[in-house]
């Protein structure tokens, strides 16, 4: 992995520093070898990470700011997600609606990166007062390397709600999700290659009070599926 303006892959070798061990001889005796000492990689500072995909599905480029503390490292929550470099499909950078940031570990000159996000879109419906056109939705999600969950849903055909700013928690294969200033709550859990979810409005909530319904999502996966 090189910096930002060298534009190289993601697998590519990290730099490490190695300690070379000189044994002195005098007087007949030998000092004991000195045991080589291989530094941890050190990441901090801008990138251009390209991913290839294994699958056929092009490169993806990965913009973003590195701080590391000790072996673990994080990436900026402006951290910028662009499949073949293309501006128009870049997610992130719009913190904190939805913060794709990267976050690994280093040992030696090994690094391991993780970065999840995924897009959702699907129907729902309201079961306390069913509307005569099903709403759309749209929900894209990042989660870190604590199955912490950030994002933001976009709806249509809702007569009260039109976006929510969602953070939540992956459980398994099923999340839940908040809003808190919206106060809805969505629980999701996967039926086969769906996921069916259950939302609700508290009756204190500005927009949608006391509304509650269900729906079914599917997994956009390409192009970020690799």
């Amino acid at each position: 992995m090189q910096r930002m303006r060298q534009n190289t892959m993601l697998a590519a070798v990290v730099l490490m520093s190695v300690a070379v061990a000189f044994a002195g001889c005098g007087g007949g005796s030998q000092a004991p070898p000195t045991t080589p000492v291989t530094q941890n990689a050190s990441v901090t500072g801008q990138y251009n990470l390209v991913l290839t995909s294994t699958n056929g599905k092009g490169t993806t480029n990965i913009y973003t700011d590195f701080t590391q503390s000790g072996t673990t490292f994080t990436g900026a929550a402006s951290t910028l997600v662009c499949p073949s470099n293309d501006l128009s499909q870049c997610k992130g950078d719009d913190a904190p609606v939805i913060s794709i940031a990267p976050s690994g570990t280093v040992s030696g000159a090994n690094v391991t990166m993780m970065i999840s996000f995924r897009d959702y879109s699907g129907t729902f419906n309201s079961t306390s007062n069913p509307l005569p056109i099903t709403p759309t939705i749209l929900i894209t999600l990042a989660q870190d390397a604590s199955f912490n969950l950030t994002g933001k849903a976009t709806i249509m055909n809702s007569p009260c709600i039109s976006s929510l700013t969602l953070s939540g928690q992956a459980i398994g294969d099923a999340f839940s999700l908040t809003d808190a200033a919206s106060k809805a709550l969505i629980i999701a859990l996967p039926t086969g290659n769906s996921f069916t979810f259950s939302y609700n409005f508290q009756p204190t909530a500005a927009n949608c009070a006391g509304d509650f319904g269900r729906g079914v999502v599917m997994t956009n996966q390409f192009p970020w599926d690799y």
